[in-house]
């Protein structure tokens, strides 16, 4: 059996200054860069430890860490457990309507009207009938 090694990972520190975001790699002092939008982040960083290190820059992983404050971090942190509350909620919501549009279309009620039960759009009813394989 061959142990598979694992990727290292990079954790860099974005801080906000002015119109750009500084960057700084928390392993690797010396691998710094700045960039105008968080999105370039990535790529810019990646060059900058490879400059650094001689590490090809598909070989390592990074995780970028805007540095926003402790008050506005905890709330950061709030809004995306709620977040992933709500994407387990939709998904809870969406598979029980997908039921219950299939069973109301088993009783032969037209789509119209099964529209009119669930107070949805009948191009929804016919979405969620699509979307069920029982």
């Amino acid at each position: 059996m061959v142990a598979q090694m694992s990727r290292k990972t990079y954790h860099v520190d974005a801080y906000q200054t002015d119109k750009w975001w500084s960057l700084q790699v928390q392993e690797m002092p010396n691998a710094m860069s700045q960039v105008k939008s968080l999105d370039q982040a990535e790529e810019w960083i990646r060059e900058a430890i490879n400059t650094v290190s001689d590490e090809p820059e598909d070989s390592f992983d990074v995780v970028i860490i805007p540095v926003v404050g402790e008050e506005l971090e905890a709330a950061l942190a709030e809004a995306r457990e709620f977040a992933a509350e709500l994407d387990q909620f939709q998904q809870r919501m969406a598979r029980m309507s997908r039921s219950v549009v299939h069973d109301l279309s088993k009783l032969n009620i037209k789509g119209k009207d099964i529209a009119a039960i669930l107070k949805v759009s009948p191009q929804r009813v016919s979405q969620l009938l699509k979307g069920n394989k029982s």
